[in-house]
């Protein structure tokens, strides 16, 4: 059986990458998709927000309100991904991991025997972004231990 990651992220690549991946292994019974979705709590890392020149502290409510909304988020993001998986034809299982893409991904392809990875060329990130800091396919393609296709 070949074990195949697709990390997704919400944008029109994760549909291209499913299309792709379905016709690249058309009529092939061998083969376990795992869509995975990374999210990133987002909110500030501190406990403390500054509003103009004072330190205003989240009740804890707001904190998990804002938590709840990101896994309800992930939560969609990866069942969609997961749908276009199985439209294209294929086995597919789903998983939402907390925490940095690239690096949650180079990780769980380890730790799960994944024989590639396929993603998109470019997700719903800012493409400046990108250009300064390196995007996280090309951070995955340059360490990932197995194999990478990007779908452009």
């Amino acid at each position: 059986m070949v074990k195949i990651l697709m990390p997704v992220d919400g944008s029109d690549h994760d549909t291209r990458t499913a299309t792709f991946l379905g016709s690249l292994l058309k009529g092939t019974q061998d083969a376990e998709v795992l869509v995975l979705h990374v999210a990133h709590r987002g909110f500030p890392t501190t406990p403390a927000v500054e509003v103009g020149f004072v330190p205003v502290i989240p009740p804890p409510e707001a904190l998990e309100r804002w938590e709840q909304g990101i896994r309800e988020d992930a939560e969609a993001i990866v069942a969609r991904g997961e749908q276009a998986v199985r439209d294209a034809g294929l086995r597919a299982t789903k998983r939402v991991a907390w925490g940095s893409a690239a690096e949650v991904i180079e990780q769980i392809a380890e730790e799960q025997g994944i024989d590639l990875i396929v993603m998109g060329s470019r997700g719903a990130g800012h493409r400046l972004v990108g250009i300064f800091v390196g995007s996280v396919s090309d951070r995955v393609l340059h360490r990932a231990k197995v194999p990478v296709l990007i779908v452009r």
